[in-house]
């Protein structure tokens, strides 16, 4: 006990020697998603020694607090940890502020260089850099024990005595995943599925007769630290009564495989959400048909707040398109949801900024609700599945249905006998190309609202549905208050529209033209509307969708309750609605 109170006494003479003018200074330059987890070693480590608080102090330079960050700061700094792949960044740094951050540093202290760059190690040791094999591998293996392991080291070369440094602990490549709770901490991994599974049963996470879903993640999220977002996914799948089966590992479609199939190839998960598959090519679709469940794509903003998403007409950049939703497509996956953003946020005990991911509330309960009803469609007979099939139709009537050399009637004619065949209820009417052309021309099609004949005899041959517009606006009042200000501003009152509606003996109706067979529904995508106002027609560009297209999306949903929509044609309308193009909200 003499011995263990006088090292901590002379421990902290020797601190208190070496930062008697300033605190010793440490500076990280390295990518946001480092920052959460280095911010939590830093905490930790001043609470196993308190006489440091004071003494020690931290400083980040990422993409999201470049502009932030104090170059006279940086510049004292008695160790720099340098993610070599970031040089390109204090490159940046020095030409705007007019130095040399590595030799200033390096005149009084040290610059370790950790990960991996894109030039020869000779190159990053010719700058001025020292190679330590210890402070590389906490930082290639990561997780909480490396990151509290790294930052003692930076401490000692900083001149702080004292510190038990633990040997860099190894992390997985493949694994299962699970947070830490309510009570915190750093989760855990699981290196094979027998042990994960026996786990999650004594801690009660399975749910006999459950949807299971799959929770797919970069290696990277968990050994960093950065956590927030990917932990609330997995509480909202358990808070809506499904299992999550969290994995990591790259290639992705290599880890879906490997854990996500059993030797007996029987499938671990029903449906499956993934932040993966950002450098997939149509290889990895090879495993995923192997595995055959849906895989939503999940989209976190890069280097965005979510009040920026909601601010921004295009919803996502370019770049972002390409690699968070183009490139999945090619392995697959489908569906993309912006479900997180990046906030800055001051940590209050040491007055550091950092950036974390976080999630989209709203959307995140989105996401994980269509993750269990594709879990749940799998489940459920094709004979109960209930279809919609929306063919093209502008302009409206019966010239105007097509798509770009698509020949929709007979189409339409492959699909139903191909659903037939499948075991769905498709009635007993005749499916051939002839006929369901002529039941389309003659009961489904859009009609303007110059040539009200041509829908009262639409009307007559009685396979239409009328929406009361009480029950209409019902509907309307359920929807976003944003959204539905911006169709009433757009299109007036429901009671004033005339384009598609009908008066009867219970008032005035939104007319949703439709061919039935059985569960499957045959009918036109809605006109947008634009045709009926001149005004709109040459000058709007960000025209809310009219009432009858509302009326129609909403029927489909709430009163038909369809399972899936299929939309025929080279593109619809959808895509010229307001709104964002990609992102959606």
């Amino acid at each position: 006990m003499l011995g263990r109170s006088i090292a901590g006494w002379m421990g902290a003479i020797l601190v208190s020697a070496a930062v008697s003018a300033q605190p010793v200074r440490v500076t990280y330059v390295f990518s946001d998603g480092n920052l959460p987890g280095t911010l939590k070693a830093f905490k930790t480590l001043l609470d196993e020694r308190p006489d440091l608080r004071g003494q020690v102090a931290l400083s980040f330079l990422t993409e999201s607090v470049f502009d932030e960050a104090d170059p006279a700061a940086l510049g004292e700094s008695k160790v720099l940890v340098l993610d070599i792949m970031n040089q390109e960044m204090v490159e940046r740094f020095n030409e705007e502020h007019d130095l040399d951050l590595i030799q200033q540093v390096n005149e009084q202290g040290t610059v370790l260089a950790v990960g991996v760059g894109l030039l020869p190690k000779e190159h990053y040791l010719d700058v001025g850099t020292v190679w330590d094999d210890r402070a590389r591998a906490f930082w290639a293996n990561q997780g909480f024990a490396n990151q509290l392991g790294l930052i003692k080291l930076a401490l000692e070369e900083a001149g702080v005595s004292g510190l038990d440094i633990p040997d860099p602990q190894p992390s997985l490549d493949f694994g299962y995943y699970y947070p830490a709770g309510p009570g915190g901490g750093a989760g855990r991994v699981f290196a094979n599925w027998d042990d994960f599974d026996a786990w999650r049963r004594a801690a009660g996470k399975t749910k006999p007769d459950a949807a299971r879903i799959a929770v797919g993640f970069f290696k990277s999220t968990y050994y960093t630290g950065d956590t927030v977002l990917l932990d609330r996914v997995i509480e909202e799948i358990e808070n809506q009564g499904a299992e999550a089966i969290p994995i990591f590992g790259y290639p992705a479609a290599v880890a879906f495989e490997r854990l996500l199939l059993d030797s007996d190839g029987r499938r671990r998960a029903d449906s499956a959400l993934a932040f993966l598959f950002r450098f997939a090519d149509f290889e990895a679709s090879k495993p995923l048909s192997r595995l055959d469940i849906p895989v939503i794509s999940l989209i976190s903003l890069y280097g965005r707040s979510e009040a920026e998403w909601r601010r921004s007409p295009s919803g996502l950049s370019r770049f972002e398109g390409t690699f968070q939703v183009a490139v999945p497509e090619l392995a697959g996956l489908i569906a993309p949801t912006v479900i997180g953003s990046q906030e800055k946020v001051t940590d209050s005990e040491t007055g550091l900024t950092i950036v974390e991911r976080r999630p989209i509330e709203s959307r995140v309960v989105l996401v994980v609700e269509r993750a269990r009803r594709y879990a749940a469609l799998r489940q459920k007979p094709n004979s109960e599945k209930r279809l919609a099939l929306m063919f093209y139709n502008y302009p409206p009537g019966k010239a105007g249905i097509g798509a770009s050399y698509l020949n929709v009637a007979e189409s339409l004619s492959n699909v139903l006998v191909g659903l037939r065949d499948a075991g769905y209820e498709t009635g007993d009417a005749d499916l051939s190309a002839d006929q369901v052309l002529e039941e389309i021309t003659t009961k489904a099609r859009n009609v303007g609202g110059y040539a009200p004949g041509e829908l009262a005899a639409m009307i007559e041959t009685g396979t239409v549905v009328r929406i009361p517009l009480a029950t209409y606006e019902g509907w309307l009042d359920g929807y976003a208050p944003a959204l539905r200000a911006k169709i009433l501003a757009d299109w007036g009152a429901p009671a004033d529209t005339t384009l598609m509606t009908v008066d009867g003996p219970e008032g005035p109706s939104l007319v949703v033209p439709v061919v039935r067979y059985g569960n499957v529904v045959v009918l036109p995508q809605p006109s947008r509307g634009w045709g009926e106002d001149s005004v709109k027609l040459y000058h709007a560009d960000d025209l809310a969708p009219q009432h009858q297209y509302v009326a129609t999306y909403s029927w489909l949903r709430k009163d038909f309750a369809a399972d899936a929509i299929v939309h025929f044609g080279t593109h619809g309308t959808l895509e010229w609605l307001d709104g964002r193009d990609i992102g959606l909200s």
